[in-house]
């Protein structure tokens, strides 16, 4: 958030904080009032992130009317220092953060700070680290409280204790019980939600720290829970985060340190303004009650939150607006990392508590904080009433016209540029007031930035809760009580009820009053009128179903939500099975109502006929029934099965639930319908179609040509002479003989054919899915001629020689039929194929002189396949692998293939598939086949194959960074190599020097191109090198120059990935110990080095310097400024080893007048007045206030003699 530099410590946190006006007599005590000026603080200080060269922590007091006051520590109030502050003054106090910052999680340390004041002060406390850094305003004891909640944030995963969610406690009186509840789990393995206590003293602090090692970012503790017995200081935030926790890139880490105010000070209504020159900020809204209700009107969002639950969100620069609550809660605006916006220039993270209007002031006098980085960018956010926008003020000057009003709720805001330095804000109307905030961000290229509200109190509140949108008005639920509670804050109760607890439970319509007094005297009352809401629900009356899913149960509409008893939420219900089904709807006031009815739902049988369905030459059949989904006992009994037919003519006999058996009087297909009934009226049904039919006969007889005729010897006629009926399909094969003619229906005149003497006649009838048995006859013939083929079987293409012969050589004629379309009329044809396939070839004789016929067919007589084609796998364009596999493409079951190697081995031989061996970058594969008789050419392809390499490295296994080579071991001549590891891509080369930098397992990979083939490959290994990482030595030390008064040195190892350690501490001796101390015997400067070293054995070391000092302070007695000795006219303190910036010295007359005071230490008295006159001869008071080297405090008093 803030950085800031040593040098500029002084002004810093005068600047950075508001200081406080507060009309009137600043003495005078408003019981009711309080706020961050007081006179007794305690406090502590949050441990900051680990890293960062510069660390420093301080305590800025500032006053209205000076003051003087005293520091201490711890449970014993060990002393820090006394001071004095000027009125508009500020001193700053150093405080030694090695000594006093809370460390680690969950362990009583006497760290907490006591500040102690004779008038009232402010005080602010300072914690900067290089890159993170942050200020608390702290309060005054008597604004302590003793119950709180901690607003933090997500940390940012960093697989470190970097970004840890923290929370302090300080307690200010002896025997506190604190009772804590974090949310999250913590680093000492505390539970989350699980409260534990602790018993601190006065002085004593505990730290609470979440751990850091969920890569989601959700160990936060905010909505932790921290309560007293008595009052405690209270701080949250968070060692170092970015803002928002995940969804950009680059980080921005910052510290996060705030003073919780106690729940007693919340509020229910904010405003919230952006901050200026950023597109969007974030906020977090914690409850403290259940039920607690939020709307933000910027985005229309309604939220409610638990007891200890938070909502984060994002507003625009455009979404200006007012946030409420029914109950009281804590609202905190962050500034974003600088990467999470894309306004880049501007902006780091930082958190500001936002106060409820009920907090506001009417007069305050601030400093802008400017710095190297943040010089010309600063702005005021104010917030106040619209009525009272032309009373507001700034240095005097009217800032009417710089507001701009809120969208709803009567307040206005104004982003006030202004500049670095001391402003004052005022509203000048009666009882008129403010609420405000100043920043700055860095200019010139840089990203810092900051914020702190400079306009608030912190005065008690008593609010009972209620509706924002009914205004003191609380809706209760019939039937129940609700907690009406002022806070356990004030001393003494009187509620309208009488009674006189901090809380009474309520449960009756009507108003409800509380008057409740605080010890010192403070007074509050509120009112609040509870109305009893009482909605119905109503299911319908009790019913039942046949099955699931029949019946869906309506619930009373009207409900914002509603729950059954499953746990569903929708406003029906679908009922799937017997029982009480109870429905809960809520309505907009969250009261309840309910009904419950039962639904029986009872089983519904699913059956299901089986059986054969089919049957030929039977005309009975028995089906069976399967019954599924119901219990046997609810359709198991007489009368529950219902069978019937249709059409008639099927007796059912032997029936029941389980099956029936079916009797055709007569032929037919019939439906068969089946109906089972539950004793609870529930029933299922089912049907099939059953045929009951004859089976035809084939008989057939040749039956004798009456009258003989001419040709009789050349014909047979055959007739069908079984039973069938008239959808029944005849299927004849005749032998290969020719039908002459059809006589009638399968009545027909066949001639006797030709070749063959027997022929075979066969009959088979289908009817309604009945086959008869097959009829057949063989007949005895005299042919009387024959036909043939020269050749019958071809490749692509064929030209036949047909021949016939005749036995009796009268005058006939043929007709030749080729199965291709084309015919012949001569003897003895030739005839060419011009297509593959299978010929069917036929002959018919004519006698021309008495007209008798006689013909045969020869199926598939003649056929012709085609020559295969040499079809592979293999691609000449494609470069294999060492092992390549290739398959004939056209393959067929009946296919003879062979392959041949030429410079490559075959491996194996499959027939259709084929593996090689490719020895050789261009190798050959020969293939050919046979189908059918029918052989391709040997088809021949040239293959390549890929690069033969490997690679190699010199090292596998090394510490970061060193060198390693990486060789290319090629196989094969003409290869070209490139490299690609770690950052470097393509690099051309047979080797490769690299330098591994970095930590980690690297890949290698090696890309290889062929100039003889064309082909490259790449090979990568993964994880080819590991790379150790160095250790990371780093130490801090608690002081880089010591006096030799205090010349013992911590040293603090915050090294990395080390087991082993060895330190050298410059003047000869030595150490093993992990984080050991040392103590120097002689003034000097000492080199101290530690060398590391990891398990793997890798080492580094780092170094520092301790310097030596002697420390001398040393005070003359007297001095004489008209001396002729120089060093007699001035009287000054002599010394050593001690820190110029922090060093007071003042000198007072008898009466107590300061007559010399510097800061310098160069600076000494001349023996001359303020007013430049002579002082008078005498004794003088010194006192002087300074701090050494190492942060020690001293404080020394004494007299010194003016001679003249």
């Amino acid at each position: 958030m803030m950085r800031i530099k040593i040098a500029s410590a002084i002004i810093v946190l005068f600047g950075l904080l508001p200081l406080f006006s507060v009309a009137g007599d600043p003495l005078v005590v408003d019981p009711c009032h309080y706020s961050t000026e007081g006179t007794d603080f305690w406090f502590g200080l949050m441990q900051n992130r680990n890293t960062g060269n510069t660390h420093y922590t301080e305590v800025t007091v500032t006053s209205r009317v000076g003051a003087n006051f005293t520091v201490t520590y711890g449970q014993g109030e060990t002393p820090i220092g006394s001071y004095t502050v000027l009125a508009n003054k500020s001193v700053i106090v150093p405080i030694n953060y090695s000594l006093l910052e809370a460390q680690g999680s969950e362990s009583i340390e006497n760290k907490g700070i006591h500040l102690r004041s004779d008038n009232p002060v402010n005080v602010y406390a300072l914690n900067y680290r290089t890159r993170s850094s942050d200020v608390a305003v702290i309060y005054p004891t008597e604004s302590l409280g003793q119950e709180y909640f901690a607003m933090c944030y997500s940390p940012r995963y960093t697989n470190s204790n970097e970004s840890n969610s923290e929370f302090l406690v300080v307690a200010s009186e002896d025997n506190t019980t604190v009772k804590i509840t974090p949310t999250r789990n913590t680093d000492k393995g505390k539970l989350a939600n699980l409260p534990f206590t602790v018993t601190l003293n006065k002085g004593q602090s505990y730290q609470v720290q979440a751990g850091n090692t969920d890569p989601l970012g959700i160990e936060d503790l905010t909505g932790s829970y921290v309560s007293a017995n008595k009052p405690i200081a209270f701080f949250s935030g968070a060692k170092a985060v970015t803002i928002p926790v995940t969804g950009f890139i680059g980080s921005s880490y910052d510290h996060l340190y705030e003073q919780m105010p106690p729940t007693s000070t919340w509020g229910k209504e904010f405003y919230v303004v952006p901050l200026k020159s950023r597109l969007k900020d974030t906020y977090r809204i914690l409850a403290a009650e259940n039920n607690t209700t939020i709307r933000i009107e910027g985005t229309g969002t309604v939220v409610t939150l638990a007891r200890g639950g938070f909502y984060e969100f994002e507003l625009r620069s455009d979404q200006a607006c007012r946030i409420i609550s029914n109950r009281k809660v804590l609202l905190a605006q962050f500034c974003r990392s600088q990467n999470a916006d894309a306004n880049n220039g501007v902006g780091d993270p930082f958190m500001i508590i936002l106060s409820p209007v009920v907090q506001k002031i009417s007069d305050v006098t601030f400093e802008a904080y400017g710095s190297d980085l943040i010089r010309d960018i600063f702005y005021v956010n104010v917030i106040t009433e619209t009525k009272d926008v032309s009373a507001m003020y700034l240095d005097g000057v009217n800032i009417s016209t710089s507001f701009m009003p809120f969208p709803k709720g009567g307040y206005s805001y104004a982003q006030v540029p202004t500049s670095k330095g001391t402003h004052q804000l005022q509203n000048t109307s009666d009882k008129g007031g403010f609420l405000a905030f100043i920043y700055g961000f860095g200019d010139r290229g840089s990203t810092e930035s900051y914020g702190y509200g400079v306009g608030f109190n912190l005065d008690i509140q008593l609010d009972l809760g209620g509706s924002f949108d009914i205004a003191d008005t609380l809706v209760v639920c019939q039937g129940t009580e609700v907690k009406l509670d002022a806070g356990e804050y004030f001393e003494t109760y009187r509620w309208s009820t009488k009674d006189t607890t901090s809380f009474i439970m309520a449960s009756k319509e009507g108003w409800h009053s509380v008057v409740a007094v605080t010890g010192r005297g403070c007074q509050r009352s509120d009112s609040l009128y509870i109305r009893i809401n009482d909605p119905k629900m109503f299911l319908g009356n009790d019913t039942s179903s046949c099955g699931p899913g029949k019946i869906i149960l309506m619930a009373t509409s009207g409900f914002k939500s509603y729950k059954w008893q499953d746990g569903s939420t929708g406003e029906k219900f679908r009922v799937d099975k017997t029982g009480d089904y109870m429905v809960t709807g809520t309505n907009e006031f969250d009261c309840e109502a309910s009904d419950t009815v039962h639904v029986d739902v009872f089983d519904v049988p699913e059956v299901k006929i089986k059986g054969e369905i089919h049957h030929c030459g039977v005309f009975t059949s028995e089906l069976k029934v399967d019954v599924t989904h119901a219990d046997t006992l609810l359709w198991n009994y007489a009368g529950a099965a219902k069978w019937t037919s249709a059409p008639a003519g099927v007796t059912i006999s032997n029936s029941g639930p389980l099956g029936a058996k079916l009797t055709a009087a007569i032929p037919g297909l019939y439906t068969i319908k089946y109906v089972l009934t539950t004793k609870d009226g529930c029933s299922d049904s089912d049907s099939i179609k059953v045929g009951f039919y004859e089976i035809p006969e084939s008989k057939f007889e040749e039956v004798t040509q009456v009258p003989v005729d001419k040709c009789s010897s050349y014909t047979r006629i055959f007739k069908y002479t079984g039973k069938s009926g008239p959808t029944a399909k005849f299927n004849w094969d005749f032998g290969g003989l020719m039908v002459l003619d059809t006589i009638a229906p399968n009545h027909f005149k066949v001639s006797i054919g030709a070749n063959r003497r027997d022929r075979t006649i066969r009959l088979v009838v289908e009817e309604n899915g009945c086959t008869s048995p097959e009829t057949s006859k063989t007949i005895g013939v005299d042919p009387k001629f024959r036909y043939w083929a020269e050749d019958v079987h071809g490749c692509d293409s064929l030209c036949v020689q047909f021949r016939s012969e005749v036995a009796i050589m009268d005058s006939v004629v043929y007709h030749w039929t080729f199965g291709d379309g084309a015919v012949s009329k001569l003897q003895n044809p030739v005839h060419c194929y011009r297509d593959t396939g299978k010929y069917d070839v036929s002959l018919l004789v004519t006698n021309v002189i008495d007209g008798c016929r006689n013909g045969s067919v020869e199926p598939d007589m003649i056929q012709i396949f085609p020559t295969p084609k040499a079809v592979i796998s293999a691609d000449p364009e494609f470069c294999y692998e060492d092992t390549a596999h290739f398959e004939y493409l056209n393959s067929k079951e009946y296919s003879n293939c062979q392959w041949f190697a030429k410079g490559n081995q075959l491996l194996s031989d499959e027939n259709t598939k084929a593996s090689y061996l490719l020895t050789d970058e261009i190798s050959e594969v020969g293939f050919m086949v046979e189908e059918n008789g029918c052989s391709c050419d040997t088809l021949k392809v040239l293959i390549k194959r890929k690069p033969n390499f490997d690679f190699e490295a010199s090292e596998n296994e090394i510490c970061q960074p060193v060198p390693v080579v990486l060789r290319s071991i090629p196989k094969d001549p003409n290869l070209q190599f490139k490299w690609s590891v770690d950052s470097l891509s393509q690099v051309e080369g047979d080797s490769l020097n690299h330098l591994f930098q970095q930590a980690g397992y690297y890949a290698v990979t090696l890309e290889v191109f062929s100039a003889l083939t064309g082909c490259s490959d790449i090979l990568t290994k993964k994880n080819f090198i590991h790379v150790y990482p160095l250790p990371i030595p780093k130490f801090d030390q608690n002081y880089k120059v010591a006096t030799l008064e205090h010349p013992d040195i911590s040293f603090s190892n915050q090294s990395e990935g080390a087991v082993k350690f060895y330190w050298d501490f410059g003047d000869g001796t030595s150490s093993e110990e992990m984080s050991p101390g040392h103590k120097y015997a002689d003034i000097g400067e000492y080199q101290v080095i530690l060398q590391a070293y990891s398990d793997f054995g890798c080492t580094d070391t780092i170094s520092s310097m301790v310097k030596i000092i002697p420390f001398t302070f040393f005070v003359p007695n007297a001095f004489r400024p008209d001396s002729d000795i120089p060093e007699n006219r001035i009287f000054l303190p002599i010394r050593e080893g001690i820190d110029p910036e922090k060093y007071k010295f003042e000198i007072f007359n008898r009466v107590g007048s300061t007559v010399f005071a510097t800061r310098n230490p160069e600076n000494g008295w001349n023996g001359s007045m303020p007013e430049n006159s002579k002082a008078e001869p005498g004794i003088y008071v010194w006192i002087v206030q300074y701090f050494d080297i190492q942060g020690y405090g001293h404080l020394q008093k004494g007299t010194v003699m003016l001679v003249r």
